[in-house]
């Protein structure tokens, strides 16, 4: 090693190991590190190797005394990975010259926190699970049409045919419209706010359902496509304000809470479907679906509410980087954590508000050389949350399970599918921050299509009736891996207008899904059709597996350093390359 990679080295340590590397350059040099008391200012001790101090009678001392000076905990890593300590605790902690203040090696969101987090717990979790509601509304306006299959021929007059394409136009239309309306929907959250925008897609939302009470094919169709605009919304605005007020020993159970309201919303819409007539032609006279349909109503209207009465703050990130209003900051900060915690969090965000801020950044910077290798993350795990069957499962089961096992068989699993999404979450908050974001979806991943795989052979090797059981296992798998990473780790890496083109990718891939599966399923059959998803799976987990970095317990500026960091050395190498190149050429 050259002297040169010390950091901070002082005058007195530089000319010490000058005497020790010319008097015996002929021999390895063995330095070990002893951190001192670190009430004794963290002298560091630099001990020769004993056949080093054997030939350098020179060296009275066994050790030489130097001061290290660091004052930010990039050099305080590149002393740590200089230096190869025996006792790591030793680590924890080292002093500057100057006698100031001990600075923590470690930070404190690696180790699990002694003291208190939440001041008040009730206001906390209540705040989260209200956060999670949009995704709530979301899963359960896709899947309430799974139940209604066989029932909608005789609300709206379909022959089967028609019903072939109407049943396609009202699942991918909305989609359609929240791919297009995510586009914009990161901007205005950062230019208008989070809460004020979700409360604006609840009313939207709201305007939407209602129309589709009309038992009339233009009114469904209009009304879906209102409802559009708030998926659009929702799926961008949403997992950002879900992220955004926990901090940051929460935001991975945050991001999973949301997530699990995927599965309360798909499972309500199943079993509200129990209540439609067993005798799917009674559905032309009897007004049930309607009461399905207009359910979202009220939901919108209790989470207009409880934004109107209990959160009616923007959130801190929100109220710091673009009101630039500390005393709020500061006061809904205090309001939910503890002092020390809440402190923390503010020092995070000033020192993240000292780089670009994240929320001016457009669509020209986001596609550039700073975020490139974070929309192309964001696009793979987008596809790979859709194209490993997700939407597919959640709006097909019905149709998929009935063709080999009859329609009340398929009901039944159809209504327990959900569980796996609300209890593989819990599994989730268990692993995320023990083996990290990455860790988890790639496993997950790699279940998810192992669990498809069999689905398909078990079909071809005519065992059918073992795909529903496959089903509920993959619904599991997903919802403890897959699911939660895809709506958390967006918003962890990408500015508000990133988590906008987030909503867009995510629902591009859907729709391509949603669209052309009831045409392979009628053409070629659930097997073949199913197969398709853990095939485009294996690129997306080779790529994650080489290209995800891990954000686990990292605070947005550590994010941004990480992510520049690896721009820079793509650069730098870039660089290399040329000059290889030209220096190649030259010579020639």
């Amino acid at each position: 090693m050259q002297d040169s990679n010390l950091p901070r080295i002082n005058s007195q340590q530089k000319s010490t190991h000058q005497e020790v590397k010319t008097e015996n350059i002929h021999r390895d040099q063995v330095y070990q590190i002893e951190l001192g008391d670190p009430k004794n200012q963290q002298n560091v001790q630099v001990n020769q190797s004993q056949d080093s101090y054997q030939n350098n009678k020179k060296i009275k001392n066994q050790s030489e005394l130097a001061s290290v000076q660091i004052t930010t905990n990039q050099n305080i890593n590149e002393l740590k990975g200089f230096y190869k300590d025996e006792n790591h605790d030793h680590h924890n902690e080292i002093a500057t010259t100057n006698g100031e203040t001990i600075n923590k090696l470690e930070e404190s969101n690696k180790a699990p926190y002694t003291t208190q987090i939440l001041k008040n717990k009730l206001m906390f979790w209540f705040m989260v699970n209200h956060a999670a509601f949009t995704d709530f509304l979301l899963a359960y306006n896709m899947g309430l049409f799974n139940t209604l299959s066989d029932h909608m021929n005789y609300i709206y007059g379909w022959t089967d045919d028609e019903k072939t394409l109407q049943y396609s136009l009202i699942n991918s239309l909305p989609q359609a419209v929240a791919a297009i309306v995510s586009l914009f929907a990161g901007g205005w959250a950062a230019r208008f706010g989070r809460r004020k925008m979700l409360i604006i897609l609840f009313i939207v939302a709201l305007v939407g359902n209602a129309i589709t009470l009309i038992a009339n094919t233009g009114a469904l169709l209009i009304g879906r496509i209102i409802v559009g605009l708030s998926f659009g919304g929702w799926s961008s605005i949403g997992p950002l304000y879900s992220i955004e007020i926990a901090c940051k020993q929460y935001k991975g159970i945050s991001g999973i809470i949301y997530s699990q309201y995927f599965g309360f919303g798909i499972l309500t819409a199943f079993l509200v479907g129990y209540g439609l007539p067993s005798d799917a032609k009674e559905s032309a006279t009897n007004s049930y679906w309607r009461l399905m349909y207009g359910l979202p109503i009220i939901f919108c209207l209790i989470s207009i509410a409880i934004f109107l009465i209990f959160f009616r703050d923007e959130t801190a990130p929100y109220l710091y980087l673009h009101d630039k209003n500390e005393p709020k900051t500061k006061a809904v900060l205090n309001r939910v954590y503890t002092e020390a915690v809440a402190q923390e969090e503010f020092s995070d965000l000033n020192n993240f508000s000292k780089q670009a801020s994240s929320q001016n950044v457009g669509w020209k910077q986001l596609f550039g050389p700073k975020y490139k290798s974070r929309i192309l993350l964001v696009v793979m795990l987008t596809i790979g949350f859709s194209y490993v069957g997700c939407n597919a499962i959640n709006i097909y089961s019905y149709n998929i399970i009935s063709e080999s096992q009859g329609a009340s068989t398929a009901q039944l699993f159809t209504a327990i599918m959900p569980i796996g999404d609300i209890i593989g979450p819990l599994f989730a908050m268990l692993l995320i921050e023990k083996i990290g974001r990455k860790n988890l979806y790639l496993h997950g991943l790699l279940g998810c299509m192992i669990t498809l795989v069999a689905f398909s052979i078990t079909g071809w090797s005519s065992y059918k009736p073992l795909q529903k059981y496959l089903i509920l296992l993959y619904k599991f798998i997903f919802a403890t891996s897959v699911a939660p990473v895809h709506w958390i780790y967006p918003s962890e890496i990408l500015p508000p207008v990133g988590v906008g083109f987030f909503g867009f990718a995510y629902w591009v891939a859907s729709l391509s899904t949603v669209q052309f599966l009831p045409y392979l399923l009628n053409s070629s059959g659930a097997e073949v059709t199913i197969i398709v998803f853990p095939i485009v799976s294996f690129f997306v987990f080779i790529y994650m597996m080489i290209y995800m970095k891990e954000t686990t317990g990292k605070n947005k500026e550590q994010i941004e350093k990480m992510f520049n960091q690896s721009s820079i050395q793509q650069f730098q190498l870039v660089n290399q390359n040329l000059h290889s190149q030209n220096t190649l050429g030259d010579n020639k």
